[in-house]
Parts: C-alpha cells; structure tokens; sequence
C-alpha cells in the first residue's frame, strides 16, 4: 500500500499532466449536464471518479492536478476566483477522502467478492458526501442557492458526484493491456452486443413509441458484467447512463419532464445499473471462485487418494436396509471395475463383484458392524468379468445418522500380492525345510567330509565322512581346535590365508598322515577351504570340504611311472636308430665310396658291371634307412615341413630325368604332362614333394614291365583352388581291396612282392604322412593287370619368384670347381676306412690334408699348426667332436685366433643332430655317406670364407 502524500512535486510529472487534462475535458462535459437548480451543480460529475481512479492507481500526491483542473472549470463556468478555489478544495478532499477509507479497508480494485464493492460505494459516497457539503456550503454562503434549496442541492451534487465515482472509478481501475486484449479477442461478439444495447436503448430512450421499459437494460449490465467482468459491466453502465442522460435531456425516454423527482430518478436508475454491474461481477467472481476452490479441493483430494495405495470411501446403510456408496476415490475402477457414480445410489454392483464365495460373509460382518457400531474389517476376493482374480482388505469406522442411517468411513487396499506373498512364504517355509533335509543329506554324503570351523579354526559340526576319515566318532570333535587335533604349520597358514583375504584356497592331492592311526598309511586329500563373511566382508565361519583322492593318486602316479617308461622306451628306440644309423652309415660310407673311386679307376666291362651293383645295393640300403628315420620323425612329431617358392615345371622335369635312363632300360615310356594354367611359381615343400614324387616314381617304375609311366600336373576347380598330381603305370596293379593297405607301414599288396621286388613297404605310408603334413591327400586307384594311379591334391598357393642368389650361388660354385684354391685340411676321424676314403677322395686336388683319431689329438693338432679346415667327426672315443669343437672355440677366443671353418662329418642323421652340431660350433653338418663330389663342392664352398 502506498503512502498517502500531501506534498506536491514543484514540477508536474507526465501522469499529472494526464490527470489534469482528464479532469479538465471530462467537468467541461459536466458542465454540459448542470443541474436545473443550479449551474454550479452537474448532474453527472464523471472528473469524481477520474480524481478517485488516479489517486488510487498512481499516488495521491497528484491532488494538485485535481484543484487545478477543479479551479479552471469552476472558473470557466463565471465564478469568481475564491468561489472556484473553495469548490475546487471541495471537489479534491471528497477523493483524497474516498481512497483513504480505500487503502484503510484493504481494497481489492478488481471487485472479485462483495466486500470490495461495500468499500468501493462506503468509499465513494462517504467522499463526495465530503465534497458535496464543502461545495454546496460555499455556494449557499456566497448567496448562489437559498436556504430553501439548500438540501435539494445537497442531494444534487452528491448524487452527481457519487454516479461520477461509480461510472468512471471502476473501469479506470481495472482497465489494463491484458483487459483490452481480452476484449479485442472478442471484438465481434462485443460488435453484436454493443448494436443490440444500442437498439434497447434507443427503444427506451430515443424511440418516439414512449415505452416504458427504463430497466430492461439493466439485463445487458447483468450480461456483460457476467461475461467480460467488471471492464465490461463498466463500459455497459456508462453506455447506459450516456444515452439515457442525452435521452432526458433531449425530452425522451421515461425522465423527459425534466422535474426534480425525475433528475433524482435519473441518477438512481445510473446509481443501480451502476451497483448491478459490480454486483453482479463480484457474485460472478465469488462463484467462480468457489467452484474452483471446490475444483481445486476435488482435484486435491483425487491426487491424495490416487497416491493412496487403495480406495477411500462413504458406505451407507440405509434404514430400509439397502446400501449406497456415496463417494468413493477413482481407484474403485481397478478394484472393483465399476465406476463411482454408478453405486452412489445403489451398491448391488460392488457386491456382485465379490466372489461368490465370499460374498454373504462380507454382507453379514457389515449387518453386524451396523448392529454394534464396531469397526469393520475384512478380507475377500474379488473376481473381474476377464476371470481374474485379486484378494482386497476393507475397513471403515461405523457412525449413526440422524436418519437412522449407518455411515461407514473408510479404506480397501489391494492385498493381492501380500496374500501371493504370504503364500509364497508358506511355499518358502515348505521348500526351506525340503531344503533343510536336502542339505541334511548332503551333509552327510559318503566319500565327501565337510566340516564347519569359527575363525579361530575351532570345530562346530562334522559329518560322518570326515570323522570316519580320521578315525574318530563325530561327537569328538565340536569345540576342539583343529590344529591341536592335526598340528601342521603349512596347513594352519593356508586357513590363516583364508581367514585374512576372504578369498577361497584349493589344495589338491594333499599328503596326510594320521600320527594316532599310522596304519593307514599316507592317504591323499583333495580339499577345499571356503568363508562364510558377515555383511561387512568380515569372515565369520569357514566350510572345509575334503575328498579322499588316494585311490586316483595311486592311479596316477602309476600312470605317470608307465609314462616314464614308455617315455624311456621311446628313448631307447630313438638311441637305437640313431645307433643304428651311425653304425650303418659310417661303413657305408666305406664302401660306397670305396665304389666311387673304383668307378672312376680302368675297369672292364664286367667288373664296371659289379661295382655298379655293389652301389645299388649300398644305395638301397641307405635308402631303407632314410625311410625308418623319415618314419620315426613322423611319428614322433618332429617332422617340420618348410615351405619355398618353387617352379614346378622344373621340379616335375627334374624328376622325371631322375628316371628317363633306367625307363629306357626296360623299355618303358615316360611322359610329362603339365597343364598351361598352373602358375609358375607355387609355395610348396621342395624337398618333401621331391621326396614323394620319387617315391612313387620309383614304385611305378619298379612294378612296371611294359607300357608307361605319366607324371601329370593341373588344377582342380574346387573352392579353394587344388594343385592334383598324379602318378600313373601300366603296371601289375592292386587288388581293390588292398588298396587301403598299401598305405600302412611294412605293408605290400602281394607277400610275393617283396622277394620278387625287394623293399620294406614304408615308402608309401611316408608318403601319404608327408602329403597330409602339407595339408593335402593322397590316394590311390588301381586294376590288376591294367594299371595304378596315385593321387595327390595339394593347395594350390601361388607366389613371387625366388631371388637368384642360389643360382649366383651355384655359379661360384662352379666357377670355384673348376679352378679350385689349395686348403691345408685337418681331418677328425677314428674309421681307419673313412680316413683312408677321404684321404683318396682328394688325391688328385691340390689340397694337403692331415689325420687325427679322436677330439683330444685334434685340439693338441690346432693349438700346434695352422689348418684352413677342419672335417670332424662326431662320435669317437677319448673325446668326441662336439667337445673338441667347444674346446678349439674357446682356445680361438682366448688367444684372439681367426675362426677354423669346421664341417661336421658325421653319421648322425636324426632331426635335431644337425642343430647339436651348430650349436657345438660347427659351420657345417654333412651327413655320411658322402660322395666325392659333394664333399669337393663344400671344401670350396667354405673356401670363399678363407682368408686370402
């Protein structure tokens, strides 16, 4: 509220200006409207309620403005100067008066209750009745008006003035931008309303028919005032009063006779159109606000209720006996699936929504709750149209009625899963005592202890596994320590371990020996240690669980002894072929060399003749054992495939010359057919398919007498892409049903064949084990006495070329040949024959070579003379070759000699020998027997390392 001022601002603000000329346009038009008494006295005095509204809105201090504007009209209407002023100080106190007794009363402008319009008509006719005794006086004391029409006067200008405050205050008050937008919005409605005022009015008061409806407009203030509130019952009132003022005074309407009743008639017909527009707004609005406040109540109470977890209710028992539910919350719908109104009168359809079974107990306790006045409470089930069904709780507080009548108050709740629940929980007790015995058995499983021990490794139960493990009765153990009962140190810090971390510990196969039972002996234990926590991980109880595994230990550590056996055997028959292939090999060695030498001496044609026979046989001989080695490879997995860029067209030619001699020997055709869309370069084993191919070559050859032999190549269009090689003979063929035999080891199709034929019967299972370590097949197809053909598919993996550095390579080698450069040769060797063998091997060279029998002479021998190579042997008595090689190593090192090119010359053919020999300190590893001309071809090879 603001302070009341009576101190003027010196200079006029923008909002006294507005007020000044408000008032000053508005009494002028007043002027226009002056009473027939007398000219200083209006009939309408609209600058009362401009003054009143400006005062209110805006602040008192403008009274200035007031006087002003109240002295200039005063003055234009001829009165002197001081009659003017007193009017003047007249008309300002009524309205500094009336918002006074406003501000005081805590008005509210927007007239939206009834109290507002009581102050607002105390205010405006206790403020002009202030104005209107001032201003009457003055004019009666300056001799204007007569004793005589002194009271008439009186009730001139108070009746002016208070229908001024009523036209004008109002509408001033509450006009705002957000009115007249409202207003706007319906211009077209107020388009019509305002032609239909004005056609009512002018049947009133402008029409030449007379009628005497006066108060017929008094409707539309109603209308209005219900419709566009308290702007548009103002606007309506002065709209009225307007035309009925211009009506009067132009001799029409109801008051044209002009008398002073009818000018007093006048003003009360403005006054109760006034009264009824504020009225009517402030019921309208009190109205409003009540529904809404109830609306707002109802919605309160639906959200409270729609929170509540059930139902709130009024039951009534009516006197006759029947039952209503005259209120009940929105959740009725999903309990009982009927709708409030339809059981406010009659509560047949809750009934009929409880199950049947149910039904007439409900009906008997509420008759009895009736009867007593004694709460009710009850629990039934509900069955819905779809067939379900949900279990509900009532229970309401009984009153009596003045009627007779019982009012129950109260609450349903669905209890549909707290019954689940209270069921499950009686399923839960019965499943938990199942439990209970289950876990009861199982405690008590046979072969299995479980023992339960507090923190402190305390015992609290034991089954009768675990007492009859340990020899004892079950009742011996609870409340003894486990560690006082079996002392053991490891043990107590694992269960430490437990107790501290939280975390599960496994033993398996633990040893035990029970000290007051020593006759079982050590027995084996698999157990397991578990904690039991609290809520806050602190670990409470321990569970042991422990099985006797002594049976599967025993087992297992005879598993493991056949395991060492089998392993030693498998030893013993790896140092028997390595025996055995050291000690063939090195006479071999002899005697096939001894045959190239004889070769290359003046033989006749007959002895030529036997030599080469003798190589043959040495040559087979060699072969059977590459093949048992190649065999014990396989088997053992230590067979490793490598794999090259080859060019197979050269590889397949290379093969087939291998055999084109001894074919025509015995007349036989061969042939080489390689398809054109085989890539010329594919990434394959060298060796390994070499060694296949020529097996089955030999095979082929071996068993065919007449016709010929086709080596073939192409690919096979299949997802992925296949290389198929095949070996076809015209020779005597195998039955059909050995042909899967053929591929075991030590296998011929005819017992016949292989005094016939000679051979051992590996070379084909080497074959098929070979191709399948290069991820391809190999198989066969024949008919005796046509032919055979063996399969091969491989994957087809073409590649880039290989670099040229083996024929560069190649070249030097036989470059080096042809010319070659003396080496002084230390040769290691305990064989008298292979001494002598290597001795002739390079008679006519130029090098210069010196013998030693074991390691130990062969060390004395470097530390002693300077040797440009050394060929060892590595198995020899005294010490043998790897030794030796160490030991000249180490004395190279050591005195800051150059490095001696060593050549392992050994008959050590395993796999893995030759890396023993290299990580010995050999820079070679040759394999006995070897012909002269492999070993010239590594002398000289060796030879571009030596110094110059």
């Amino acid at each position: 509220m603001q302070r009341m001022s009576v101190i003027p601002k010196f200079w006029p603000s923008g909002q006294g200006v507005l007020l000044f000329l408000a008032y000053y346009l508005t009494g002028l038009l007043g002027l226009a409207m002056h009473s027939y008494i007398d000219r200083n006295i209006t009939l309408f005095w609209l600058p009362a309620g401009i003054a009143v509204a400006f005062l209110w809105r805006w602040q008192t201090n403008l009274w200035y403005a007031v006087s002003f504007a109240a002295l200039l009209v005063n003055m234009t209407n001829g009165s002197s100067f001081l009659l003017a002023a007193g009017i003047a100080i007249g008309n300002t106190l009524g309205p500094l008066f009336s918002v006074w007794i406003l501000r005081k009363s805590n008005f509210r402008h927007k007239f939206h209750c009834r109290s507002d319009v009581l102050w607002f008509c105390c205010a405006a006719l206790s403020g002009m009745t202030v104005s209107a005794s001032g201003g009457v006086t003055l004019l009666w004391l300056h001799g204007t008006i007569t004793s005589a029409n002194y009271l008439e006067s009186w009730l001139t200008w108070w009746f002016g003035d208070s229908i001024g405050v009523l036209l004008a205050a109002p509408l001033l008050m509450t006009i705002s931008r957000q009115s007249l937008q409202e207003t706007v919005s319906h211009r077209f409605e107020i388009i019509i309303f305002f032609i239909i005022l004005s056609c009512v009015n002018w049947l009133v008061f402008l029409s030449p028919f007379n009628l005497t409806l006066a108060y017929i407009p008094v409707l539309l203030v109603m209308w209005s005032a219900l419709r566009y509130g308290i702007v548009g019952a103002s606007i309506t009132v002065l709209a009225d009063s307007s035309i009925a003022l211009w009506g009067t005074a132009n001799h029409h309407g109801p008051f044209h006779l002009m008398g002073n009743n009818d000018q007093i008639i006048l003003s009360i017909y403005v006054v109760v159109h006034s009264l009824v527009g504020l009225l009517v707004t402030a019921l309208h609005s009190e109205n409003r606000k009540a529904a809404l406040d109830l609306e707002e109540s109802y919605k309160s109470l639906s959200k409270i209720s729609s929170r509540l977890p059930g139902m709130i209710y009024q039951f009534r028992q009516h006197p006759d006996g029947t039952f209503s539910l005259p209120y009940a919350s929105d959740e009725i719908i999903n309990l009982f699936g009927v709708d409030a109104n339809q059981v406010k009168e009659d509560a047949s359809l809750i009934f009929a929504a409880i199950h049947p079974s149910h039904r007439a107990h409900c009906i008997d306790s509420i008759r009895q709750s009736a009867q007593d006045l004694t709460p009710w409470q009850q629990k039934f089930l509900v069955r819905y149209r779809d067939g379900r069904e949900r279990w509900l709780f009532g229970n309401a507080i009984p009153e009596r009625a003045a009627d007779g009548s019982t009012l129950w108050y109260g609450f349903v709740t669905d209890i549909t899963e707290s019954k689940r629940a209270e069921e499950d929980a009686k399923n839960a007790a019965r499943e938990l005592k199942k439990s209970n015995d289950f876990l009861e058995q199982l405690f008590d499983i046979p072969h299995t202890g479980i023992v339960f021990f507090d923190r402190a490794f305390n015992f609290i139960r034991v089954n009768h596994a675990f007492a009859q493990a340990c020899g004892r009765h079950i009742a011996d153990f609870p409340g003894k320590n486990h560690f006082d009962l079996y002392p053991n140190p490891d043990n107590r810090a694992i269960f430490q371990q437990v107790v501290n971390s939280g975390e599960a510990v496994t033993v398996v196969a633990k040893p035990i020996i029970f000290a007051d039972h020593p006759e079982k002996g050590e027995t084996y234990w698999d157990w397991n240690l578990y904690p039991v926590k609290d809520e806050s991980g602190f670990v409470t109880y321990l569970i042991f669980v422990v099985r006797d595994v002594t049976v599967s230990k025993q087992a297992e550590l005879a598993l493991l002894q056949a395991k060492e056996q089998a392993e030693a055997a498998s030893q013993s028959k790896s140092d028997f072929l390595a025996t055995m292939s050291h000690e063939i090999r090195t006479p071999m060695h002899a005697v096939i060399g001894m045959g190239d030498l004889l070769l290359e001496s003046n033989l006749n044609e007959e002895q030529e003749r036997y030599v080469r026979r003798l190589q043959e046989a040495g040559t087979s001989l060699l072969e059977i054992i590459n093949q048992i080695l190649d065999l014990s490879k396989i088997e053992a997995g230590r067979l490793q495939i490598v794999q090259e860029p080859v060019r197979i067209r050269t590889l397949m030619h290379e093969i087939m010359n291998l055999f084109h001699a001894l074919a025509m020997e015995k007349g036989l055709q061969m042939q080489c057919l390689i398809a054109e869309d085989i890539p010329e370069w594919l990434l394959v084993d060298r060796v390994r398919l070499k060694q296949v191919l020529f097996n089955l070559l030999g095979n082929a050859l071996k068993f065919t007498m007449r016709g010929e032999i086709v080596l073939s190549a192409q690919i096979e269009t299949t997802n992925p892409r296949q290389l198929a090689v095949q070996v076809r003979d015209t020779g005597i063929g195998v039955p059909p049903e050995q042909l899967d035999t053929i591929f075991e080891p030590f296998t011929q199709a005819d017992t016949g064949v292989t005094r016939r034929f000679t051979g051992t019967g590996i070379g084909l299972t080497i074959a098929r084990q070979l191709i399948e370590l290069m991820s391809g097949s190999l198989h066969a197809s024949s008919q005796v006495g046509v032919g055979s053909c063996f399969h091969i598919t491989l994957p087809l993996q073409p590649c880039a070329a290989a670099n040229n550095e083996n024929n560069e390579n190649s070249m030097i080698r036989r470059e080096s040949a042809a010319n070659p450069l003396p080496v002084n040769i230390l040769l290691v060797e305990d064989s008298e024959d292979n001494q002598i063998l290597i001795q002739a091997f390079l008679k006519n060279t130029p090098h210069q070579i010196a013998t030693v029998s074991n390691g130990e002479e062969a060390v004395a021998m470097v530390q002693r003379q300077s040797f440009d190579l050394i060929l060892m042997d590595m198995q020899m008595p005294i010490m043998d070759g790897y030794t030796a090689t160490r030991l000249i190593r180490q004395w190279e090192t050591e005195s800051a000699q150059p490095s001696i090119p060593i050549v392992a010359l050994t008959a050590h053919a395993l796999e893995g020998d030759q890396q023993k020999s290299l990580d010995a300190g050999c820079n070679l590893h040759v394999t006995k027997p070897i012909k002269k001309q492999k070993l010239l071809e590594v002398i000289q090879q060796l030879n571009h390392s030596f110094p110059s």
